[in-house]
C-alpha cells in the first residue's frame, strides 16, 4: 500500500467514527471501524517527517489546519480539549527532539519529551499522552517491524485498560482488537507516495467536521419543527 491508500483508509475510518455522533443510537460498530484512523495517521506523520524537505513548514501547515479545526471540533464534540492535529504536532516535536538532541543530552531530551506528554494531558489533546507515545515509537522503531508492532500493542493495551475501564468488557475488547488491526495496512506500506493530493488530506479534517456540525444543526432544526 502506498501513502495515498493508507490516508484514504484513515480518513474513511475517521469519518465513519465521527458520523456516529449524529446518530441517536451511536452504534458501536462505527466506533470499532474508527479505531483504524489514528494509528494510520500516526504512522503517516512519521513518514511525512522522514520525507519532508522543510520541517518548519510541515509543522506550520499542520498548526494552521489545527487552529482552523479547533472551534468546529469543540462545538461538534462538545469539548474544551484540543483536536487530534495538536497531538500529531506534539508527536512531531518529540521526534525532532529525539533525533537532534537525544545523543547530545539524553537527560534533557527525556525531560523535554515527558514535558510534552504532560502538555498533551493538561490541554486534553485528543489521544493525549498515548497519541504522542505512538508517534514517537513508530519513529524510533521505523525500520524494525517486530519492536514497532510490540511497542504499539503494549502502549495500546495500557491506554485501553486505563481509558476504557468503565466500558463493557466485550466493547473494550472489540475497540482494542480493531485498533491493533490497524497495524496490518501500516506493515503493508510500500514506501511510495502514490497520487500527490496532499491538500485533500490537510483540508479534509476541518471540512468534514464543519459538514457534520451543520448536519447536527439541521437535524436539531428538523426535530423542533
Amino acid at each position: 500500500m502506498n501513502s495515498f491508500v493508507l490516508k484514504l483508509i484513515a480518513i474513511c475510518s475517521m469519518f465513519i467514527d465521527h458520523l456516529r455522533y449524529i446518530i441517536p443510537t451511536q452504534p458501536m460498530f462505527m466506533a470499532y471501524i474508527g479505531r483504524f484512523a489514528f494509528p494510520i495517521f500516526s504512522f503517516q506523520i512519521v513518514q511525512g517527517y522522514l520525507h519532508t524537505k522543510n520541517f518548519k513548514k510541515y509543522l506550520l501547515r499542520l498548526l494552521i489546519i489545527a487552529l482552523i479545526s479547533q472551534l468546529p471540533y469543540q462545538l461538534y464534540f462538545n469539548t474544551t480539549g484540543l483536536n487530534v492535529l495538536f497531538t500529531l504536532i506534539l508527536g512531531l516535536i518529540c521526534i525532532y527532539i529525539y533525533e537532534h538532541f537525544f545523543k547530545i543530552n539524553k537527560f534533557l531530551s527525556i525531560i523535554s519529551i515527558l514535558s510534552i506528554l504532560c502538555i498533551s494531558e493538561v490541554f486534553e489533546c485528543d489521544y493525549s499522552y498515548y497519541g504522542v507515545c505512538i508517534i514517537l515509537s513508530f519513529y524510533i522503531f521505523r525500520n524494525k517491524t517486530v519492536p514497532m508492532s510490540l511497542s504499539f500493542i503494549i502502549l495500546t493495551l495500557i491506554y485501553y485498560i486505563l481509558t476504557y475501564k468503565n466500558l463493557l468488557f466485550i466493547e473494550a475488547v472489540w475497540l482494542f482488537s480493531f485498533c491493533i488491526s490497524s497495524l496490518i495496512p501500516c506493515l503493508l506500506y510500500n514506501g511510495k507516495q502514490g497520487p500527490k493530493i496532499k491538500y485533500l488530506f490537510y483540508l479534509f479534517y476541518p471540512v468534514h467536521i464543519v459538514v457534520l456540525l451543520l448536519l447536527t444543526h439541521l437535524q436539531y432544526f428538523y426535530n423542533i419543527t
